[in-house]
């Protein structure tokens, strides 16, 4: 471990060795800090109080994780404080609650939530959470996938490090996305601990992303991350298939992501029940679209290309069985279930 400091914060750098570390950040009194990496908790007792949240950047392929603290009061520290090793304490769900909610299509809500201690849990791409809620009486649990918006915007006005986004598209027939869709500013969940594996792209260059509906939520970040990257220059082509343009969950975003990266990002938007504005397709996944949109594979590009699927269940099934009639092995694909 490693400290710097300055005038008004002072950082903290590990060095975990391993890529994709498990990353919790808790500050449980003001001069309190502590820090679970790979699941091995450490406390610091710091010299003097800071504020939160934290600031966190994390080098996941190399598993470095830099967490920056303000300090309340100006001024340089003759020392962080005194380092202590902690007994492990498993927690399986924390409470969390509704800061805000905001329609963001007819039937789908961007809902904020902020953890009720001084909480941060670190989720990598493509990785999921699982939401659980008392639904009349009965408990309810399902995979949810962490979001952001792609851009800078004042739209949700400031959303803090620690702030838990979902989106949520209501179902006639879901409990919980019902549920969730219908909470009031306060109201409380639990949410668990970072969860899944996923890390097929990290080794390629080339990212195909199908999504339909709100499948497009593990996409998101996996498009923001790579776009980001100080790592490795990606370069993401994304079939969006909805059934109407108003079903198209942050168009706005996505176009402007777009167009701020027209060499590397490419959507195309697939509509199912209306004519395309845009100039792409219309109809539903299948062979045509596959051969329209996915480049023609050879030994060495297969091995520059990824692919990531997430939709409905029959989507699911469908777009796996035209992959790999493309010619894409196991390890060049992921379907998120």
């Amino acid at each position: 471990m490693d400290w710097f400091q300055q005038l008004g914060f002072l950082c903290f750098v590990f060095y975990t060795k391993t890529p994709y570390p498990e990353v919790s950040i808790t500050l449980k009194q003001p001069n309190q800090f502590c820090f679970a990496l790979n699941g091995k908790t450490r406390c610091i007792t710091l010299h003097k109080n800071v504020n939160w949240p934290c600031v966190v950047k994390i080098v996941a392929d190399i598993g470095k994780v830099q967490v920056k603290l303000i300090k309340k009061v100006l001024g340089l520290w003759p020392t962080f404080g005194t380092l202590t090793t902690t007994r492990n304490i498993q927690i399986d769900y924390w409470k969390c609650e509704l800061l805000n909610s905001f329609d963001v299509t007819p039937n789908a809500k961007f809902l904020l939530f902020k953890y009720q201690q001084n909480l941060y849990n670190h989720v990598y791409p493509g990785r999921h959470i699982y939401i659980k809620a008392n639904v009349n009486g009965q408990v309810v649990s399902r995979p949810y996938t962490p979001v952001w918006p792609l851009v800078e915007t004042t739209e949700y006005g400031i959303i803090s490090e620690d702030t838990l986004c979902l989106l949520v598209k209501s179902y006639p027939n879901g409990k919980l996305s019902r549920h969730l869709c219908s909470l009031n500013q306060g109201d409380l969940i639990e949410v668990s601990r970072p969860q899944g594996s996923f890390e097929c792209w990290t080794s390629k260059t080339n990212l195909i992303l199908l999504a339909a509906g709100t499948g497009i939520t593990p996409m998101l970040p996996i498009i923001w991350n790579a776009l980001h990257s100080s790592i490795k220059k990606y370069n993401i082509t994304l079939l969006y298939f909805n059934k109407k343009e108003t079903c198209i969950i942050w168009k706005k975003y996505l176009d402007q992501k777009s167009a701020a990266y027209s060499s590397r990002l490419t959507v195309h938007y697939i509509l199912s029940e209306e004519e395309n504005s845009m100039g792409d397709t219309k109809g539903h996944i299948d062979e045509s679209v596959i051969t329209k949109y996915f480049p023609t594979l050879n030994e060495e590009s297969l091995n520059e290309h990824a692919v990531c699927v997430c939709g409905p269940p029959g989507f699911n099934k469908l777009c796996e069985k035209l992959i790999v009639q493309q010619g894409y092995k196991k390890d060049d694909y992921f379907v998120f279930g």
